[in-house]
């Protein structure tokens, strides 16, 4: 019965880290993300401003 518990609480330690590292490694995935969808506003930001600035009419 001893070995039964103690097995128990190392499955539940181990699923407690487990969880936390799968919660912090998404939170570092989102993280990312979105500073690639900032990336991606700027550069369709830009986009925008030359094609404003560019006479097309000329091509």
């Amino acid at each position: 019965m001893t070995i039964l518990v103690s097995w128990l609480i190392i499955i539940g330690i181990a699923l407690i880290v487990w969880g936390g590292y799968v919660y912090s490694y998404s939170k570092i995935v989102r993280h990312e993300n979105l500073k690639l969808k900032d990336k991606l506003a700027h550069v369709e930001t830009e986009l925008a401003n030359f094609k404003s600035k560019t006479n097309w009419d000329n091509y």
